[in-house]
């Protein structure tokens, strides 16, 4: 290791992973300023990290500290939180993996060690510098926690809407033509409530009628439809089926309109200031002021009305009048005229 003389600064490479991280040590002669460190994700890996950063700072006053996080999903945000409450002069970037790995290909390409990737991160943050990367706010960290589970809930409903359309393709096949939503409440009703096309063949038309958002046309063709069923698969077990998913539906929509509720209150706690107003050229109008009329539109004014390219040639050519060609008798030359004799 490299104590002979104080360094400048140190680079810090950390290689980020579910339950631990391991980080490399190098100073700015590109050699090993301490052995490599894994730290796990708990207090005690924690505060042994701190430790060897504060013991490096005792034997090297005058160094900086250039940290390099491999942010490989969401594993680094604790210790990105951990590192920047440190007291220490560093300059902390967070890299993405594909260029962290095309850096340590070209720079390690027959090293296979677990500290390779650490190492080259390590190298990168002394040997380039990267700028600093801008810590991510609170409440813009909530906002993206919430986009993300919204987003995967809604896959989720989309998968069991996909499941339920699976499933009556063989208990109610004609159920499918009759509307284009089979997540929507009335048929979500219908289903709960006669999970088969036979238990609604055998409902009365009047019971079916009275299923909100169900017209009385729509119910009397479902009805009808559900008597002339070819849907093969039926019994007990096939409407116990049935029932299973539309509960998964119904589930599934309720969670949904709850991450929206919390997506709309995130997103109204987040400082305005990350989304700055665009300007425009234009000014708008005050609340209070009339806007005028739109023009109206007619085939004569379509006409009449040019762009500003064309009229500015329109007004070139009404300054400047083309040359209209004479007759050939005044325009001809003496050598046409030797020519034509």
């Amino acid at each position: 290791m490299s104590t002979a003389k104080p360094l400048e600064r140190i680079g810090v490479g950390i290689d980020t992973a579910r339950y631990g991280h391991r980080v490399s040590f190098l100073g700015s002669d590109r050699l090993p300023a301490a052995k490599p460190l894994t730290v796990l994700e708990n207090r005690q890996g924690y505060q042994a990290l701190r430790e060897r950063l504060e013991q490096l700072r005792q034997q090297h006053p005058q160094a900086h500290f250039d940290l390099r996080i491999d942010a490989a999903g969401q594993y680094a945000a604790n210790l990105e939180h951990f590192l920047r409450g440190l007291d220490l002069p560093m300059t902390l970037s967070i890299g993405e993996p594909k260029r962290n790995k095309d850096y340590q290909k070209a720079h390690f390409p027959k090293r296979t060690t677990d500290d390779t990737e650490s190492q080259a991160m390590a190298r990168f943050a002394v040997v380039e510098q990267p700028g600093a990367t801008p810590a991510t706010t609170p409440a813009l960290v909530l906002l993206r926690e919430v986009v993300g589970r919204l987003q995967a809930k809604v896959k989720q409903s989309t998968q069991a809407i996909n499941r339920l359309h699976n499933l009556l393709a063989r208990v109610f096949p004609e159920l499918a033509t009759m509307t284009e939503d089979l997540a929507a409440a009335w048929v979500l009703k219908l289903l709960d409530k006669y999970p088969s096309a036979e238990r609604i063949a055998q409902a009365r038309l009047q019971t079916l009628q009275k299923i909100p958002y169900l017209t009385p046309e729509l119910a009397e063709q479902v009805h009808l439809a559900a008597q002339q069923s070819i849907g093969s698969l039926r019994g007990a077990v096939a409407e116990a089926l049935v029932r299973d998913l539309v509960d998964q539906v119904r589930h599934c929509r309720h969670a949904e309109h709850a991450l929206r509720d919390l997506l709309s209150d995130a997103f109204s706690a987040t400082p305005l200031r990350l989304y700055p107003r665009r300007r425009t050229s234009r000014s708008l109008p005050s609340p209070g002021s009339a806007r005028p009329p739109p023009p109206s539109w007619s085939p004569r004014s379509a006409t009449s009305t040019v762009s500003p390219r064309r009229s500015s040639s329109s007004a070139t050519s009404a300054s400047f009048p083309r040359k209209t060609p004479q007759a050939s008798t005044s325009t001809a030359t003496p050598c046409r005229q030797a020519r034509s004799a």
